[in-house]
């Protein structure tokens, strides 16, 4: 009995420090190592009545510990507009400056009724130091809009936006809905207080809700992402030459080489184009465009937009 008494207690204490040292798969993917984030940090802005705010969120799963899946690691189905039931098949001053990668191939939207260019909105904010300057972004839900940190919060222009407008699937002096007020603005914190890329994220809260449905979105594993085909689509500012202003316009190309934060595409974009949906087939987002080409690597020769992790879309998922 003694024997079996310490033979079971033996056991007992390998199996505790088994589960102390050997990692956790994630359930349902075999091949998942699971990484868990640090918390992260979201600054909030009223901005009608100028009340500041912080919170921490996460703690998740990255999305980097998906290393092979080929299918999403979480998703959720774009909304139609109230008006239709199908997707179409899409086959002055910019916020921060982006790239032409040899030739510029972008087009232009001219069906910006149609879904999903009528859940992209055309961005203009009013800045604490005077300056107006355009951007994107894009629906999440009938009343919140997903776009760059740097379109509601810019240190070198007086820190939080002044007051912010949208335009759903604006064309030029074709205005569809809107304007839409901007009531609550939120940005990274890293972003906020450090200017880092990685955190470059940001939701406008809008006073007002138009009827023009809203992306899905999707956490994708880095085998997906290394070469998954994406469209970038908004509104950049200045428009090519010749062309008329306040226009969307969009490309598309294959993702390449993500980090745990970021991810890295050859396609064109210039000024006013911050915020804008990176998105795969159906409408789901899989990122937010953010920032050109520049330093070594990767994104020597590639623009690049924000990865939606795991942490970041559970944070999103928040305001539905």
């Amino acid at each position: 009995m003694k024997k079996n008494m310490k033979a079971y207690s033996f056991l007992l204490t390998v199996c505790l420090l088994l589960a102390l040292v050997v990692p956790q798969h994630a359930v349902g993917y075999a091949d998942a190592v699971s990484i868990f984030d640090d918390e992260i940090q979201i600054f909030s802005k009223c901005l009608t009545t100028g009340e500041e705010t912080t919170q921490s969120f996460g703690g998740a799963q990255n999305a980097l510990s998906y290393s092979s899946s080929s299918t999403p690691i979480t998703s959720v189905d774009p909304v139609y507009p109230s008006w239709m039931t199908e997707e179409v098949d899409t086959g002055g001053i910019g916020i921060s400056p982006f790239t032409i990668i040899g030739n510029d191939d972008r087009t232009r939207v001219t069906n910006t009724a149609a879904f999903p260019f009528c859940a992209i909105v055309h961005v203009e904010t009013t800045w604490p130091n005077g300056e107006v300057a355009n951007g994107s972004g894009f629906m999440w839900t009938d009343r919140v809009v997903i776009t760059a940190g740097h379109v509601v919060y810019d240190s070198s222009r007086g820190g939080w936006a002044k007051s912010i407008r949208v335009w759903p699937g604006r064309d030029g002096t074709t205005i569809r809905s809107g304007p839409h007020n901007g009531w609550w603005a939120h940005a990274g914190g890293g972003f906020v207080s450090s200017g880092k890329q990685d955190e470059d994220y940001g939701v406008i809260e809008l006073s007002t809700a138009p009827d023009v449905g809203a992306f899905g979105m999707s956490v994708e594993s880095n085998s997906t992402l290394n070469s998954l085909f994406v469209t970038v689509a908004g509104y950049p500012s200045p428009v090519p030459t010749g062309q008329t202003a306040r226009t969307m316009w969009q490309h598309s190309g294959n993702t390449t080489s993500p980090t745990t934060s970021k991810i890295f595409y050859p396609i064109d974009t210039t000024t006013g184009q911050s915020g804008s949906p990176v998105y795969k087939s159906g409408s789901y987002a899989v990122g937010i465009h953010a920032h050109g080409t520049g330093g070594t690597g990767t994104s020597a020769n590639n623009n690049s937009g924000v990865r939606i992790t795991q942490d970041l879309f559970n944070w999103f998922m928040t305001f539905k």
